[in-house]
């Protein structure tokens, strides 16, 4: 189920628009975490990330951002790494076309 079909679509609208200007920087700071090997980091934006992508209906955006939570959550550094960057990537593709749209 996605957003859009249950929101009046200006309310809709200035989400995305929302979380397109936001993105960039929330990937930013995941590719940061990911260096510094910060996995509380992690964990804190991919939750924020979750919430966020799952308005849009991108459930394997926000699979991966839960995965992400959990393997941190259970002390799964490496997984959490690869996850997160992973994660960073597919956002960058979903900004990259979502802006195409617009």
């Amino acid at each position: 189920m996605n957003a859009k079909n249950e929101w009046p679509e200006e309310l809709y609208d200035r989400i995305v628009n929302l979380l397109l200007e936001e993105l960039p920087g929330r990937i930013e700071l995941l590719r940061k975490g990911v260096a510094d090997r910060d996995t509380d980091e992690l964990a804190r934006i991919s939750h924020r990330l979750r919430g966020s992508i799952a308005v849009l209906g991108l459930q394997s955006v926000t699979d991966l951002a839960g995965a992400v939570e959990r393997h941190v959550r259970d002390g799964e550094k490496e997984k959490a790494m690869e996850e997160a960057a992973r994660l960073a990537d597919k956002l960058e593709r979903v900004h990259r076309e979502m802006s195409d749209i617009d």
